[in-house]
C-alpha cells in the first residue's frame, strides 16, 4: 500500500489542521479499511476505519503523525497490515519550529530542498526560511527566499541534528524515507547545540535526558502551543525546571560543558494496540494438516486458545502464555495448530 498524503486547509490561525491519507486499494472484495495511527512514534491505536481509500486526521503543532491500514471483509477476515506512511509534521506560523529529522530521507535532504518542499511557499505573504546553529563557530546559518529564488546557505540535513524553521502560515509538511533502524551519535561541541532524537523512545522526559547525556547542564525546548521556552537545568546531580516528554521530530537546545559524544537508545518499532480483543478468521481454511490462528489483543493477558468440533466437543487447547497487547496476525505471531487434537 503507498500512502500518498493530501493536505486540507483550513482557517488561518486555527489550533489544529486536518490532513488526508489516500492510499492504492486492495486486491479482492473489501468491505472497510480499518485504520491505525502514530503519534510521535508511539504505538500505533485504531482510530476508525473508512469504506474508501482515503482517511483524514487532525493535526496538533509540532506533532509527527504515520499510518497504517488493514483491509477487511464483510466477514470480518482482515488483510495483512500496511507499510507505515511517511510521516508528516505541522510547523506553526509565527514560531519556533525546532524540528529534526524523524526518519532516513529517500534522498538526501538540503536547506534548499527543504524550503522547496514547504507546501504553497511562493503564495504565503512573506516567504520561509530554515537554519541551523553551526557548532563550531557557535552561530547561525539560514537558507531563505530571495524573491523567487532560494539563498543563503545550502546545508545538508541530517539526523540528529535539529533545525530552526520559520513559516508564515500553517502548513503540514510531510517527510519522505524510511524508518531509523540503526543508532545514531550525537557529536556534541562544548557550549550549545541544536540536536535532535533521531528515533522516539518512550524512556526520554527532558529530566532523564539531562542526566543521560555526558556533561550537559541545561536542555530547552520552544513550546509551540503557548509560543514559550521550556527550560530543563542541572542542580548538583538533580534535574530541575520544566519536565517535558522528548519526542522525534522535535530539536532541542543542548548545552554542555565540554566536547563530547553520546547515543540515545536504539528504536523500538511502534506497537499496533487494537480497541477490542478477538479471533480473527484462521487462514489457510479449509486447511491440510496446518493451520494459522490470528487474533488481536486490547490489554495484556494470558492467552488459551480452545478448539471445538462440530458437536460442540473440545478438540485442542493451546496455551500460549502471557501476550503483550498488539496485534497477532501474521504466521510467526498467530496460534499454530497442526490439525491434532490433545490425545496427539
Amino acid at each position: 500500500v503507498i500512502f500518498i498524503l493530501f493536505l486540507v486547509p483550513i482557517e488561518a490561525g486555527a489550533v489544529n489542521y486536518e490532513a488526508q491519507f489516500i492510499w492504492t486499494p486492495a486486491s479482492g472484495s473489501v468491505d472497510h479499511y480499518d485504520v491505525y495511527v502514530s503519534t510521535d512514534g508511539s504505538e500505533y491505536v485504531l482510530v476508525g476505519n473508512n469504506s474508501t481509500t482515503s482517511y483524514t486526521i487532525t493535526c496538533s503543532n509540532g506533532c509527527i503523525y504515520q499510518i497504517k491500514v488493514q483491509a477487511v471483509d464483510a466477514a470480518g477476515n482482515v488483510g495483512p497490515m500496511s507499510e507505515e506512511s511517511d510521516p508528516l509534521i505541522k510547523l506553526v506560523a509565527g514560531s519556533e519550529n525546532l524540528i529534526s529529522l524523524p526518519l532516513t530521507p529517500s534522498e538526501p535532504y538540503t536547506s534548499y530542498s527543504f524550503i522547496e518542499g514547504i507546501p504553497n511557499s511562493m503564495e504565503m505573504p512573506f516567504l520561509p526560511r530554515v537554519s541551523r546553529f553551526n557548532v563550531n563557530t557557535q552561530s547561525w546559518e539560514t537558507a531563505y527566499y530571495d524573491g523567487d529564488e532560494i539563498s543563503g546557505l545550502d546545508f545538508p540535513i541530517i539526523e540528529g541534528e535539529g533545525y530552526l524553521v520559520r513559516v508564515p502560515a500553517d502548513v503540514v509538511y510531510t517527510f519522505t524515507g524510511n524508518a531509523i533502524t540503526k543508532p545514531i551519535t550525537l557529536t556534541l561541541k562544548r557550549g550549545h547545540n541544536l540536536v535532535g532524537i533521531p528515533y522516539s523512545t518512550e524512556k526520554y522526559t527532558s529530566h532523564t535526558l539531562i542526566l543521560a547525556i555526558p556533561n550537559c547542564m541545561r536542555l530547552m525546548r520552544y513550546n509551540v502551543d503557548t509560543l514559550s521556552w521550556e527550560v530543563t537545568y542541572l542542580i548538583g546531580n538533580e534535574a530541575s525546571g520544566a519536565n517535558f516528554n522528548i519526542k522525534a521530530g522535535e530539536g532541542y537546545y543542548v548545552y554542555v560543558m565540554q566536547d563530547t559524544s553520546w547515543i540515545p537508545d536504539t528504536p523500538a518499532a511502534p506497537i499496533i494496540v487494537p480497541q477490542q480483543t478477538k479471533l480473527v478468521q484462521n487462514y489457510p481454511n479449509p486447511f491440510n494438516p496446518e493451520t494459522w490462528i490470528p487474533f488481536q489483543l486490547a490489554n495484556p493477558s494470558e492467552v488459551n486458545i480452545r478448539l471445538y468440533n462440530a458437536t460442540g466437543r473440545l478438540v485442542k487447547t493451546i496455551e500460549l502464555g502471557y501476550k503483550q497487547a498488539g496485534m497477532y496476525i501474521e504466521t510467526s505471531k498467530a496460534a499454530y495448530w497442526d490439525g491434532r487434537n490433545d490425545m496427539g
